[in-house]
């Protein structure tokens, strides 16, 4: 055991199972743990947890797509992300089939260049989405500029959006239909924890699930299309 009570905010990184394994034996040496917006995927029971809705809010999204009118929608991302959980969630209450052609499975792995790869597929598919849920902005804009790049206009052609409502998403052109995280409630949840651990000096905290809601922003990059 630790001689002295210590304690550790884990916040977003590349997710590693791995990373994730040596925090857990950290956990069971008597750390107090408290994550931010993302779960130990070693065992996500044990360790205190503060979230945002990830998986409603990218049901809340393709809902979005489905009421203007898209059909054909594709998801750039992780399969076994809670944003997926939510993608195929919104499909099977609105008796959508998944179609494997339209879900572009990029692992942990997020950011532009993801984005970039993801377009040039769809931009060599036989048959094209009317729309695309991204796991995240970065991913979206990565998208975007490469839609763009090779003269396929957004939303005129495909609607995009993304998630988090990362700075650049709102002045990005077009301005970014995305979902955002409550950070500062998650923060300072996340802060409230932590101190509260390494007052009491005990972990007893830990065994607890916070999750807040997220909100859609509706901005520029998707339409409505014709039934």
């Amino acid at each position: 055991m630790l001689k002295y009570f210590y304690a550790m905010l884990v916040t977003r990184y590349k997710e590693s199972l791995e990373l994730d394994h040596k925090i857990f034996d950290l956990y069971e040496e008597g750390l107090g743990i408290v994550y931010i917006d993302r779960i130990n995927k070693y065992n996500s029971e044990a360790i205190a947890t503060v979230l945002s809705d990830r998986k409603a809010g990218s049901q809340m999204m393709v809902n979005k797509f489905i009421t203007m009118g898209h059909k054909k929608i594709a998801y750039v991302g992780n399969i076994e992300s809670e944003r997926f959980m939510g993608y195929k969630k919104a499909f099977q209450e609105n008796n959508f089939k998944l179609q494997d052609d339209f879900i572009y499975n990029t692992g942990w792995n997020d950011g532009y260049r993801v984005g970039t790869i993801a377009a040039k597929k769809i931009i060599k598919a036989e048959k094209r989405p009317t729309g695309v849920v991204c796991f995240n902005d970065q991913v979206a804009v990565g998208l975007v500029q490469c839609l763009q790049k090779n003269d396929i206009k957004v939303p005129a052609e495909i609607s995009v959006s993304g998630f988090d409502n990362i700075e650049i998403s709102e002045y990005f052109s077009p301005a970014l239909t995305t979902v955002d995280i409550p950070k500062r409630t998650l923060a300072r949840k996340a802060v409230e924890l932590f101190v509260e651990m390494i007052k009491n000096k005990n972990t007893a905290d830990q065994k607890r699930q916070f999750i807040y809601p997220v909100e859609l922003k509706y901005r520029d990059s998707i339409r409505k299309i014709k039934q």
